[in-house]
């Protein structure tokens, strides 16, 4: 039975779930059936026909450890002024420096009170200050809670950042701030940020270009603020992009460094060996940042270095379970994380994968066999991430196995070559030597990017794939792979069966799709835009710049279009300051851009943009609608005059069905 050949998995099962449930269930009855059950565990240390209860436990564990990570939200909008400490390494963005604070103190009702949580401060460029990590700051309050998701499907930036423990930001310009001085606690991190200070440096002496220090920073240090949207895309449309994540395959690499530098002086069993690596692997963790994915494959490998030392032949697949059992169990948010998903699945990809792929076919010739086997590593990891990928980025790389083998042998050398340039830099003949050969490095890669970026084809967009798809798809994979193991015609019965349900899915998938037909007023900062959807096909009306922003469309646009499966999109666009009437089988729309307008046509929608309709203006037999570019206070006003007012600012954008003659002003859905 599976859970007798990794036990591990039978407990991370019942973890995820409870993880999972946190928010579903009630909080006294998480923590009371944990307690029972840690009894009973304890319990089945003696009684042997209560172990069947440990799983339970998890389950519990799993609903219960969500409420004591998460504190609530503090009241930071609230607050007069804070004091805060930077607690994170500064990101330079076009028109700010980026940083996550934590909260010592709260101004409020005329006094000082301590007061903890975490915020994202964004510090003006104008203002001449970046701020450094320990640094304390008094500010200005009260802060801006972050918004949550305005558009369908919309990326829900509020729920990741709420995840992390942070629900507030604020824009910083010169007078809102003033430093106090630095923290006199020197923590672990304040070392792994002088680091990072100090590797931004050295590469930026090193490499010229933004698209080169962007690749070495992000590779080498897990810094991502110096990667430019152009280079992040040319590994995005090859299925790179891991490689700019410090990741398991740059543990993987230091690990086999370090185990080849000490393995010609220490014994590789005894404990001063084991000890040298595992603490360069986790000082290098820390370094980056310890993120998801490094901590997987840190701790992965540690348990294997331990497992060596006390003689104890291991399971890797078990050890990968039982490493996601103990992270979890360490921050339980982190199994909402999509860079702890996909790093999780590809390894299991490959554990369990690659070996068949490598038993199935061979070469006589090194350099094929070799080039196969890194093939194969890619063909594992993406068969077991494909369905995540597609749910996630509703898009595949065509040529991913073209570009992950030669991203994957440049890497080999990169990054320690890229260490060592940081320790030897000063060093005048070897700083000189590894920078040339590390700035090399990096312009054949991202070359070869480059080039399978271009290629005819590369990326084939609009995979939208739901729930339901994943959990098909990923049926199908491993019911197809149990028959390739057991040769059992029953699995590949089933896995026939999941196929047709997959194809009967998405068929009435599509059929639903050709016969929808609606318009939704999006919710787009500072601006606005209307989606006129029929069938497959999509009109988005807005102003020139916001039709050819790619901003606009990735954000607010492409993963509503991808759900709804439109394969032809055009753009039509409106002028800013006269006022229109669009005439449409899904409803007419009088958009309101000139000011002081008093009198409207008959139309079934009416945009007001930029305040220009009076609010003593007779609105009758209309749907009302205020987006993103009216003042709050033309907003409130318009609230007194009329009922029945839409602000898109406040309740996101509004979508309506193909009109119901019997309700002429539509029915939203």
């Amino acid at each position: 039975m599976i859970f007798r050949t990794y036990p591990a998995l039978r407990y991370l099962l019942f973890l995820v779930a409870g993880i999972l449930s946190s928010d579903k269930l009630n909080s006294f009855w998480l923590l009371a059936g944990a307690g029972i059950f840690l009894l009973f565990v304890l319990l089945s240390l003696k009684i042997k026909g209560l172990r069947h209860t440990v799983p339970v436990f998890f389950f519990f564990l799993g609903g219960a450890l969500p409420l004591l990570h998460q504190p609530p939200a503090p009241l930071l909008h609230r607050a007069e002024g804070l004091l805060v400490e930077i607690g994170s390494y500064t990101e330079t963005r076009p028109a700010s420096y980026k940083a996550t604070a934590r909260v010592l103190a709260e101004y409020r009702q005329e006094r000082w009170q301590p007061s903890e949580g975490k915020a994202l401060l964004y510090f003006d460029r104008k203002a001449g200050v970046i701020p450094e990590f320990g640094e304390i700051y008094a500010v200005k309050g009260p802060f801006r809670e972050i918004e949550s998701r305005k558009n369908p499907y919309e990326f829900d930036y509020r729920q990741y950042q709420a995840r992390n423990g942070i629900f507030h930001q604020q824009f910083l310009r010169e007078g809102d701030f003033r430093k106090l001085g630095v923290t006199e606690k020197k923590s672990l991190f304040y070392y792994a940020n002088r680091a990072n200070v100090y590797t931004h440096r050295v590469f930026s002496e090193v490499l010229n270009t933004p698209a080169l220090l962007g690749v070495a920073e992000a590779m080498i240090g897990g810094m991502r603020s110096e990667l430019n949207t152009e280079t992040l895309q040319w590994y995005t449309d090859t299925g790179t992009v891991h490689a700019l994540a410090v990741s398991g395959m740059h543990i993987a690499i230091l690990f086999w460094v370090l185990n080849a530098v000490f393995g010609f002086f220490l014994n590789r069993r005894k404990l001063p060996f084991i000890a040298c690596v595992l603490f360069f692997l986790w000082s290098y963790a820390v370094f980056t940042g310890l993120s998801p994915s490094v901590c997987r494959s840190t701790l992965m490998f540690t348990i294997f270095q331990v497992g060596i030392f006390l003689r104890r032949s291991g399971n890797p697949v078990n050890t990968l379970f039982f490493s996601a059992l103990i992270l979890l169990m360490m921050v339980p948010a982190w199994i909402y994380d999509v860079g702890f998903q996909l790093s999780y699945l590809a390894v299991l990809g490959i554990l369990v994968l690659y070996p068949w792929l490598l038993r199935k076919l061979r070469f006589r010739q090194r350099a094929l066999q070799w080039l196969w086997e890194a093939t194969a590593v890619s063909v594992a990891a993406q068969v077991y991430t494909l369905p995540l990928t597609l749910y996630y980025f509703h898009q595949f790389p065509n040529y991913m196995l073209l570009a992950n083998p030669v991203v994957g042998l440049i890497s080999m050398p990169l990054l320690p070559v890229g260490l060592l340039l940081l320790f030897l830099f000063k060093v005048p003949v070897a700083g000189f030597v590894l920078g040339w050969v590390f700035k090399g490095l990096i312009v054949i890669m991202n070359a070869c990017v480059y080039y399978v970026h271009t290629l005819p084809a590369a990326v084939t967009y609009g995979l939208a794939l739901s729930v339901t798809g994943v959990i098909l798809l990923y049926g199908i994979i491993l019911l197809f792979q149990a028959y390739l193991k057991f040769r059992r015609v029953v699995y590949l019965h089933l896995a026939a069966t999941l196929v047709c349900c997959l194809m009967i899915w998405g068929t009435g998938k599509r059929i639903w799709q050709s016969r929808q037909a609606g318009l939704t007023f999006h919710a787009i900062p500072g601006g606005y835009g209307i989606s006129m959807v029929k069938g497959r096909s999509a009109v988005f009306l807005s102003s020139d710049s916001l039709t050819r922003e790619p901003l606009v469309e990735k954000y607010q646009l492409r993963n509503y279009y991808d759900a709804l499966g439109i394969s032809g999109k055009t753009t039509g666009i409106v002028a800013d300051r006269s006022n229109e009437l669009i005439r449409s089988e899904l409803g007419d729309i009088f958009w309101v851009k000139a000011g002081n307008t008093r009198n409207l046509p008959r139309a079934r929608y009416t945009v007001v943009s930029h305040n220009a309709l009076d609010p003593g203006t007779e609105v009758q037999g209309t749907r009302l609608i205020l987006d993103a570019t009216n003042r709050r206070g033309y907003i409130e006003k318009m609230r007194a005059a009329h009922a029945d007012v839409i602000v898109l600012n406040e309740t996101g954008s509004a979508t309506f069905a193909l009109p119901d003659p019997e309700y002429p002003t539509g029915t939203r859905l």
